[in-house]
């Protein structure tokens, strides 16, 4: 007689595996995703008279992305053909595994299977890559085409300070945390009520035309919302789903209900003041916002390196993603800046290490930069900041409208007078030196500020003894 426990586990699925976004859907031949979706809309819409707004939308919803996963199901062919080859043969042979000569041969093949299956990765990932950079000059839509993840809160700390990781006891946390932001002294939580001083008339109903304006302007090739349905899919169903966009959204007029979808939102909490992508500091303000912009031009680049660093990445692409991914970081608002000589340096000390990191070099290596970047041909972060800076000032001095920046420039304290000493770098100084003190003036001439540029970018001063102004060089 034999005793024994049973225990059943569940197997833990990868949460990778779990994540069922909505496919590329392409814009052309899609006259079967036609068909499916109008045959079940209008099976769906006679069944759901009696349901409420949050079922008819979820319905909805559901229903295009179902049908978009029967028609779109192998878009994105990872293995090649030879690949595919080895594992048919592979199938074949686990067929007879009793055999010691066969179980060698599998083991040699699932060998060549998973070296054949990295290679197509990487030659997917490259030519996904280098397509997108061609079409664009940019990574992002190559990096969304090729994730296959969902990102996840890993931990949540609760008002006692006790940290969860649990799906549930999250969600838990979160609820209770917006249930108290939006309490009000009372305790109670606050209601939104319609004003009573607004118009009384009825809302007029949505057309259909309307409907399909709004999903006819929308761009392509966007992220989708927490629905996962693309601009892509709404524009290729557009005849079937807009008599049924229409009727909901009118539905959502009269009843005054919306579903909970359109409530969600998004909060995101800094640790430091940022204005508009700048570092807002009351001391060493400018020292700041530098090292601000060179250590996350560096944590681009190096989000960047599979492509910055692939040698058989061309150097055209390379020089691509640079200067439309990597040096608009380093140079974000260079219009404010007021910099140094040594702030300067270091901005050029990041674009030499950049350099010498894409084409695998040292400083040991003792090779010159003007070798490296005869090689490379990336845009100089300098000249690039000094180019900004000028047409952005011509342009800002050159506008009727009464704005801070132009009133802020012009203005000068009562007293008129500086402090003894050496005194910190202004803003207006670099204009100085090329357009004199009179280049308020000079900016306000479109021909002649124009004609300063070049002087300006290769930062040639003025000589005080000839006095040339803008006259003399146009």
């Amino acid at each position: 007689m034999i005793r024994a426990t049973l225990r059943g586990t569940h197997v833990k699925k990868n949460r990778r595996l779990q994540a069922k976004s909505v496919p590329y859907v392409n814009i052309e031949n899609n006259a079967e995703l036609m068909n499916n979706l109008k045959e079940i809309l209008e099976r769906k819409e006679e069944e759901k008279c009696n349901k409420s707004i949050q079922e008819k939308y979820c319905d909805f919803v559901n229903t295009l992305k179902t049908e978009v996963r029967k028609v779109y199901t192998n878009n994105k062919v990872i293995l090649s053909t030879k690949t595919t080859q080895l594992l048919k043969e592979r199938k074949l042979l686990l067929q007879d595994t009793k055999n010691k000569e066969t179980r060698k041969e599998i083991a040699e093949i699932s060998k060549k299977i998973k070296e054949q299956i990295r290679k197509d990765r990487k030659q997917r990932r490259t030519s996904t890559l280098q397509y997108h950079i061609k079409k664009t000059g940019g990574i992002k839509k190559a990096f969304k085409e090729l994730e296959l993840k969902k990102h996840w809160i890993l931990n949540m700390e609760d008002k006692q300070g006790k940290c969860s990781s649990k799906r549930v006891e999250i969600l838990n946390i979160a609820t209770e945390y917006y249930k108290d932001l939006y309490k009000s002294k009372n305790g109670k939580l606050t209601k939104t009520t319609m004003d009573d001083t607004q118009d009384s008339e009825p809302l007029p109903p949505v057309l259909k035309e309307e409907t399909e304006r709004a999903i006819i302007t929308q761009k392509l090739g966007k992220a989708p919302g927490p629905d996962q349905i693309t601009n892509e899919l709404l524009k290729i169903s557009m005849p079937v789903i807009v008599p049924k966009l229409t009727n909901l959204f009118n539905e959502i007029i009269k009843t005054e209900n919306i579903p909970e979808d359109w409530t969600k939102s998004q909060l995101e909490y800094v640790n430091e003041y940022i204005y508009l992508g700048q570092l807002i500091s009351p001391t060493e303000n400018m020292q700041k916002e530098i090292e601000r912009r060179i250590a996350n031009t560096w944590k681009k680049f190096w989000s960047l390196s599979e492509i910055m660093n692939n040698k058989e990445m061309p150097m055209s692409e390379k020089r691509k993603v640079f200067n439309s991914c990597i040096l608009p970081c380093l140079t974000y608002a260079c219009q404010t800046w007021a910099l140094t000589e040594q702030q300067q340096n270091k901005i050029n000390i990041c674009q030499n290490g950049i350099e010498r990191s894409v084409l695998g070099v040292r400083r040991k290596d003792k090779i010159k930069l003007k070798r490296i970047k005869e090689k490379t041909k990336f845009g100089k972060v300098q000249s690039v900041c000094r180019k900004l800076k000028w047409r952005w000032t011509g342009h800002m001095l050159r506008e009727k409208k009464e704005k801070w920046t132009r009133i802020i420039t012009e203005w000068y304290p009562r007293e008129n007078r500086r402090s003894r000493g050496r005194q910190p770098k202004r803003w207006e100084d670099d204009f100085k030196k090329v357009a004199g003190p009179e280049w308020l003036r000079t900016a306000r001439d479109r021909n002649k500020w124009k004609a300063l540029e070049e002087a300006f970018v290769e930062r040639q001063a003025v000589n005080r003894g000839d006095q040339p102004n803008a006259e003399n060089m146009i």
